[in-house]
């Protein structure tokens, strides 16, 4: 079984009735949380949901058009066992919507058991390095740079049900010290990073990629 959800991140919870979460399809309206969708519709034309008998609903496509530009959304997905209810996992996405070039930016991590997925983030062992990379995939022959931003995040769930993250500023400072390749497509962050910033429990890796306009 699965369930979608969806909310304009940063400005709204999930829409919900009395604390009962409505689901992206649900046609029933919150005044108070907004659906992610340009406008609610019932009977799901902005949506289409994976039909495959063994797993029904376990992809979801939304349709061009259905969502704002220059908006973030963070999606939900509650998975539940079919032959057992009492199993089940819930899982998230942040989804940024822009008009840009048709070129799509892969991050993973180098070495991959070493970046463990917990639900929106990846567990890290603070005594370790993270090495990621970075795939360009489409047309990427006008490349102009590659930039790691690093920034700190703080949780702020009992206010405002979001993290709040803010620019770590001293990159430069520590290049080639706390940081490696931090204009390239691998990048790396040492164990020096975390050791010395042990009150921060939350990082986030942003790779920009800059195009000669064509």
């Amino acid at each position: 079984k699965y369930t979608y959800y969806c909310r304009i991140y940063d400005l709204y919870n999930f829409p919900n009735v009395q604390g009962i979460l409505l689901s992206i399809d649900d046609s029933t309206i919150d005044p108070y949380n907004p659906s992610c969708l340009s406008t609610r519709s019932g009977n799901g034309t902005k949506l289409i949901f994976g039909n495959s008998t063994l797993s029904p609903n376990s992809s979801l496509t939304v349709l061009g058009d259905s969502l704002q530009s220059n908006q973030i959304y963070q999606f939900m997905v509650y998975m539940e066992n079919r032959k057992n209810s009492s199993i089940h996992a819930t899982g998230y996405v942040l989804v940024t919507i822009q008009v840009t070039h048709p070129q799509l930016i892969a991050v993973g991590c180098v070495i991959s058991p070493m970046c463990v997925p917990n639900l929106e983030f990846q567990l890290l062992n603070p005594t370790t390095q993270v090495a990621l990379f970075t795939v360009c995939i489409g047309t990427c022959t006008n490349l102009q740079s590659i930039k790691w931003n690093i920034y700190q995040g703080s949780d702020n769930s009992t206010s405002s049900n979001s993290t709040q993250w803010i620019l770590f500023n001293n990159t430069i400072l520590y290049e080639n010290i706390w940081f490696f390749g931090t204009n390239t497509s691998n990048f790396t962050a040492t164990d020096l990073l975390f050791l010395n910033n042990l009150q921060i429990s939350l990082w986030r890796f942003e790779v920009v990629y800059t195009f000669v306009r064509e």
